[in-house]
């Protein structure tokens, strides 16, 4: 048995898929415990609840949606190494669009 995998072998591509899963999986499992900290906290942004109309309830749906994109991760991890990079795009637009409703009241810029 050898102990090395070489770049051209299937076992190289496996393992190498089985990163995105596991990064997947960390950035989700983050995501969701930064939506449950908004979720339950008392600080509410102008621009977040007037603008976007992102309530607690909003945030408690990218909790299970970060939830439920991590549980997905790390089965596609542990099992089949198939779906991890596309989950991964697609949580990445949910992110950016839960994230945008942060991000305009940053700026300051008032119209």
């Amino acid at each position: 048995m050898r102990s090395y995998i070489y770049p051209g072998d299937s076992q190289a591509n496996v393992l190498s898929l089985g990163v995105y899963g596991t990064f997947g999986a960390v950035i989700a499992a983050i995501g969701a415990a930064l939506a449950y900290r908004n979720a339950r906290g008392s600080f509410r942004s102008y621009y977040a609840t007037h603008v976007y109309n992102v309530t607690r309830r909003g945030h408690m749906r990218f909790v299970w949606t970060s939830v439920s994109c991590a549980l997905l991760f790390l089965i596609d991890r542990l099992f089949f190494n198939v779906i991890a990079i596309p989950l991964l795009a697609l949580y990445a637009v949910a992110a950016i669009l839960y994230g945008s409703s942060f991000v305009r009241g940053a700026t300051g810029e008032d119209e």
